[in-house]
């Protein structure tokens, strides 16, 4: 009940209204002390309590990022979590410790209290059997576990009360049949015929004959990068005079509202969404066991297109999120990432990373010196930067703001940190002007996901802060040199930006025109909300929606996971 009240702290509190919650939480707590049952031996049970207070610190450090639990095939990725030590520890508290602190006293407690105080084997399986029929009893009048479970995960702002009501185990053993399921032909049966409803629903754009097609194009993106940083001062000072200058340019094209649906992937995440139109898997990561798939993407539809090379630029390692073998999957030809960087001016603890100033200042270098993407080559340009990443921290020496006290210390770090990126993005988008082939290129800058997770509705609280920042999850979708101009005010998810973009290459008629909606089209101009997978989260204009396009959209995580696992391009 600890760790229940802990996750709700950072979620809702609506699971403890909840039946279930109280019934496999009393259940959960039978189960934990088993091990003492069975061997009657006190410091067995310590050693058991601890690795279960563990796993619930660490699903709590989970929550605070990714409003959700640990997939169950997480936990053999923890090797990861190496370079991302510094953000580890942003997602610690304080009162975490209760946990492991109730273990060790529960256990001094049963080691002084007296043998008759100690539960008895009869009762102990009594008190289990009756909790567990309990249990059992609700499940069968919710309809079966995992069909409740199932709804429950998807209603809107419920999906996070599933931990509390289920506890760990429950979710471990909701994955385990869930993956099962989601292998099943009939799975696949039901993606494809939400494909076909969904051509019905949402058909793309005719490509028009007369326009010219880009012959290049750049895709930047911003670690973290919110949609209120841009155009807004604090304090008298810009914070991203860089992409403002852009979003004033006759030729660009904005959005500003675009959902984040990622993940527990993040940036890998967002790259499955706009570059393959595919939507990613809450209890999966699609990086790791699907790497080898044929994934249909922008690159592919491209070279199908005449273009002559793909880049990925990064200074980050190929292992991480396994993006080495994405890359190649999704099309890419070339990799330049941690290891051909000039990493002297690092950023983040430890070692850190390559800084965006610098990572920008090398790219230049390194496109003059016809390395990468030379002048008249056909390419596509995947720049990944990385400075933006939690916990913001930049060195003093590096900062061009400066906030007063009056402004929340996190919070300065975080603007401080967007407007370093915002310059040397600046940098390298002078140079791409430069070029004799800028007419060329199509650029598109977003950010990959947003950046203040948990401690939003703290700073919501704070009533300067609040007059700054966004209380939604939005990043932002600018790009450049765009046939189609203007700033379109509209909600959109990050799943809708792939085929976005085919129609601003002009490739709709490419054969995989993914799981969104152009927001260019018809169907996309009229579309009135779009839904944020994290939280389940409905974001815009409910009004006059049919229930059968609801559903639809509600069920696109669904037919996505089935594509993936079944591999359906290959």
């Amino acid at each position: 009940m600890l760790f229940n009240v802990l996750w709700c702290l950072q979620t809702t509190f609506r699971s403890l209204s909840m039946l279930e919650t109280w019934v496999n939480t009393i259940l959960g707590a039978l189960l934990l002390v088993l091990p003492f049952v069975l061997s009657r031996r006190v410091w067995v049970q310590l050693v058991f309590f601890l690795i279960a207070a563990g796993l619930m610190v660490s699903n709590l450090m989970y929550a605070r990022t990714y409003f959700s639990f640990i997939p169950l095939k997480s936990y053999m990725l923890a090797g990861n979590l190496v370079d991302f030590k510094a953000s580890v520890a942003a997602q610690m508290r304080w009162y975490d410790i209760v946990l492991p602190l109730a273990a060790i006293g529960a256990c001094l407690w049963a080691w002084r209290a007296p043998v008759s105080k100690i539960i008895g084997t009869r009762l102990y399986l009594v008190s289990t059997a009756v909790m567990l029929l309990l249990s059992l009893g609700l499940n069968a009048v919710r309809g079966g576990f995992m069909n409740h479970y199932k709804a429950t995960f998807n209603e809107c702002y419920k999906s996070t009360c599933v931990t509390p009501m289920y506890t760990l185990a429950g979710n471990a053993i909701y994955s385990i049949f869930n993956n099962r399921a989601a292998s099943k032909p009939e799975e696949l049966a039901f993606a494809r015929k939400w494909l076909a409803d969904q051509r019905t629903l949402a058909p793309m754009s005719s490509p028009d004959s007369a326009a010219a097609k880009p012959k290049s194009m750049i895709v930047i993106l911003l670690e973290s990068l919110e949609s209120w940083l841009l155009q807004t001062s604090v304090e008298g000072q810009e914070l991203t005079p860089n992409l403002n200058r852009e979003l004033a340019d006759s030729t660009s094209l904005y959005f500003p509202k675009v959902v984040t649906q990622v993940s527990s992937g993040r940036s890998i995440d967002a790259q499955l969404l706009m570059l393959a139109g595919l939507m990613p898997m809450p209890d999966e990561q699609f990086s790791f066991y699907y790497p080898d798939n044929d994934y249909p993407t922008l690159i592919k539809a491209m070279k199908a297109d005449s273009l002559e090379r793909a880049y990925l630029l990064s200074p980050d390692k190929p292992v991480t999120w396994n993006q080495g073998l994405i890359a190649k999957a999704f099309g890419i030809d070339t990799l330049l990432m941690e290891d051909v960087w000039d990493m002297s001016e690092r950023i983040g603890s430890g070692r850190g990373k390559l800084s965006d100033r610098e990572f920008a200042k090398q790219i230049i270098e390194k496109m003059k010196d016809g390395e990468v993407f030379p002048v008249g080559e056909r390419a596509f340009v995947q720049i990944v930067t990385y400075s933006g990443h939690n916990p913001f921290r930049l060195p003093d020496e590096l900062k061009e703001l400066q906030f007063s006290d009056k402004i929340d210390k996190g919070l300065a770090d975080y603007m401080t940190m967007a407007h370093f990126t915002d310059s040397a993005i600046g940098s390298l988008l002078d140079y791409l002007k430069s070029r004799a082939d800028y007419k060329d290129m199509l650029i598109v800058i977003t950010g990959d996901h947003e950046g203040l997770a948990d401690w939003r509705q703290r700073l919501l609280r704070d009533p300067l802060a609040n007059n700054i920042i966004s209380d939604k999850q939005l990043t932002p979708l600018i790009v450049l040199n765009s046939p189609k101009s203007g700033t379109i005010d509209q909600y959109i998810g990050q799943i809708d930006v792939y085929p976005t973009l085919l129609n601003l290459l002009g490739l709709q008629d490419y054969e995989w025109q993914g799981l969104g909606i152009d927001a260019l089209s018809e169907a996309g101009a009229s579309r009135p909300f779009a839904i944020v997978s994290m939280t389940g989260a409905l974001y815009g204009d409910t009004t006059g929606v049919e229930p059968i396009e609801m559903e639809h959209v509600k069920t696109m995580g669904r037919t996505s996971a089935a594509l993936i696992r079944n591999n359906v391009y290959k």
